[in-house]
């Protein structure tokens, strides 16, 4: 694959991850003094682009390791991404429950949270656990591609009509759209270098349709959920490769190679800053609201440079397999 290639892929990257960053900075307390429903209302609109869009890039290049022999697939994959989400799924138990409990003296939750990890996931960290699911179903079914789709998109159909805010379901929901990065990967790569400014329509269009539509019975059927996450994938391609044609865009494509670091670390500095800017800025939403991404986004850039800088590298990868000594603009801070 080319660097151009490459180069667009850390954009749309860069796209998504600051689209879960701000997912996580919305204020959805009605009792909240910074609770605004236009902003609320625009986040929504990328839901149908933030996860699919995601999921799908993280599709596009597991072939490697979908063939590989089982010892480097568990190796580079399984052990990699089963120890970084029990790491950070212990570390985020010891930040948002037991620290309170000893600083502020809140009630303590119970060890509950953190040993149903695997049943019920943290909110925060639930992707990298899902893209360790998605690669041993697809390593699994690797020789039955077809019907491997076809049964995603019954479950996909039969997951949205239950209407269950369940794991399983999520699984579910966007196991397809990994599915289709993998199984659609070298289209999308030849495709990438023909997209054109007047594409951009596309993206124009897809925006005024999901306005329209937001609402309507009809936008919450299977068929429109898997439509419109498909246009929210083409969408944020399309503008990825457009954005990365410019060179004071290229500050996205640094965040992309480094999706793993702030996607792990952006609860910390959001988390604490959503109990405090309502006190100090109350009823300026947007503003909170972009400081809570900032901070979400540059907070784990410099976390990840001083944990390079004193070789704390346990912190993003398995001790003595996945030292993390190389520089911080290396493809291998990113989730995929």
């Amino acid at each position: 694959m080319s660097a151009e290639r490459i180069n667009w892929v850390d954009y749309a990257k860069g796209i998504s991850i600051i689209l879960v960053v701000l997912h996580h900075s919305m204020f959805r307390e009605l009792d909240s003094l910074l609770y605004n429903e236009t902003i609320l209302y625009y986040n929504d609109l990328f839901i149908r682009i933030r996860m699919p869009l995601f999921f799908f890039l993280s599709g596009l290049f597991i072939h490697k390791s979908i063939f590989s022999n089982i010892y480097s697939f568990f190796k580079s994959k399984v052990l990699h991404l089963l120890y970084l989400f029990v790491l950070w799924a212990i570390i985020r138990y010891l930040v948002v429950t037991i620290a309170p409990y000893l600083l502020l003296g809140n009630r303590a939750g119970d060890l509950k949270s953190i040993l149903s990890i695997f049943i019920d996931p943290p909110n925060t960290l639930w992707f990298i656990y899902a893209i360790l699911i998605f690669l041993i179903i697809t390593r699994l079914t690797r020789n039955i591609k077809v019907v491997s789709l076809f049964l995603a998109m019954i479950l996909f159909t039969i997951s949205i009509q239950s209407g269950q805010q369940t794991f399983i379901n999520t699984l579910l929901w966007f196991y397809p759209f990994f599915l289709l990065g993998y199984l659609a990967s070298e289209y999308t790569k030849r495709i990438a270098n023909k997209i054109v400014s007047y594409h951009f329509l596309f993206v124009i269009i897809f925006f005024l349709t999901l306005v329209v539509t937001l609402e309507s019975p009809w936008a919450k059927t299977p068929l429109a959920i898997f439509v419109f996450s498909c246009g929210g994938i083409i969408t944020g391609i399309i503008i990825a490769i457009i954005l990365s044609r410019f060179t004071v865009f290229r500050g996205l494509g640094f965040l992309g190679r480094n999706t793993l670091p702030i996607y792990l670390m952006h609860f910390l500095p959001v988390g604490i800053l959503r109990e405090v800017l309502p006190i100090i800025m109350p009823y300026q939403t947007l503003l909170a609201t972009l400081i809570l991404v900032f901070s979400g986004v540059l907070f784990p850039l410099i976390a990840t440079f001083y944990a390079r800088k004193f070789d704390v590298y346990w912190l993003f990868g398995v001790p003595f397999i996945n030292r993390l000594n190389q520089p911080i603009t290396k493809a291998n801070s990113s989730v995929t």
